[in-house]
């Protein structure tokens, strides 16, 4: 079987998955596991949104459990890649509705772990930034408002989607689901930075609390 370096050497780097260039890029693995194990754990776990969000070293580090030289490579790797980033292949699109956010969005279906995700708009609806907020189980300790309205400000958004994934399948609301967005509703309230919508996404479909009237505190 070729390595994912042999691969790239005979095939070229767009045979490669996921998995297979993040592990070239860390060039080894761990004493626990060898570097494509890594490379499929980090694809599988956090998604190509995911592990892009991730731009600081230490926050690689933290999230991947990686050293200081491999989390350099690879946020190194990222950060070129956003700088040779092609904006016709997956531009930031204004949102003009549900469907819409569902469609940008339609990636985290495919995600093996829950993800809690916030969309930042300008006053256009064009999304300015995506951010993965949390990993886990959705509950109100790992998805706190001073995060979420902390890259609102950063980012001097003038409104923001809400989203998580139902790796399970199902998309409708569960009772934490409907809690965390009356919280988060309020908090908006209080801060002038609107929630336009809470997207469940699930590899069979997706629900919009806009859409099913559950957008209210």
């Amino acid at each position: 079987m070729e390595s994912p370096r042999e691969k790239m050497m005979t095939q070229g780097a767009g045979e490669l998955s996921l998995p297979e260039l993040i592990s070239v890029v860390l060039g080894s693995g761990s004493r626990r596991e060898n570097v494509f194990e890594l490379g499929r754990r980090i694809a599988g776990s956090y998604g190509a949104e995911g592990i892009a969000s991730r731009g600081s070293v230490r926050e690689l580090m933290s999230s991947y459990g990686i050293g200081r030289a491999r989390a350099c490579q690879l946020g190194a790797a990222l950060e070129l890649g956003r700088r040779l980033y092609d904006p016709g292949s997956r531009e930031f699109p204004i949102l003009r509705s549900p469907a819409d956010c569902a469609s940008f969005l339609e990636p985290m279906g495919r995600l093996a772990r829950e993800q809690f995700r916030c969309l930042y708009l300008n006053t256009q609806n064009r999304v300015i930034r995506e951010e993965v907020i949390s990993i886990g189980t959705l509950n109100a300790s790992l998805v706190h408002p001073r995060e979420v309205f902390h890259y609102a400000i950063q980012y001097s958004a003038a409104a923001m989607i809400l989203a998580h994934n139902h790796p399970g399948g199902g998309t409708q609301p569960s009772s934490e689901d409907r809690a965390l967005t009356r919280q988060l509703l309020a908090v908006s309230r209080v801060m002038g930075i609107g929630i336009l919508d809470h997207l469940i996404i699930a590899p069979g479909g997706w629900f919009s609390f806009q859409e099913n009237g559950l957008l209210v505190e």
